[in-house]
């Protein structure tokens, strides 16, 4: 039978990395995808570093190939600036 092969967005969170491992107990061809969403600027609760080196354990401990994807430009323009003009009119 032929394995399916899929992209996996993980973020270094329980839900991606559960994800990730029944996936590959079930025998698919995983490539996962770190999505670089925004730039760190000092911030306490998420830390796109601490989160990157979560989805690299994962994927070493899985032996899944590591992919990036850097949408901090988009999402820049097309989410947050979009939220900020809505929140400043309240």
């Amino acid at each position: 039978m032929k394995k399916i092969k899929l992209a996996l967005a993980l973020s270094g969170g329980i839900d991606s990395s559960t994800a990730a491992l029944l996936l590959k107990k079930n025998k698919f061809y995983i490539e996962s995808v770190f999505m670089d969403n925004w730039r760190d600027y000092k911030k306490i609760v998420c830390n796109k570093k601490i989160d990157h080196i979560n989805v690299l354990r994962v994927c070493n401990l899985l032996n899944i190939n590591f992919n990036i994807l850097n949408f901090s430009k988009e999402y820049w323009n097309s989410v947050f600036k979009t939220f900020l003009k809505k929140l400043a009119k309240g």
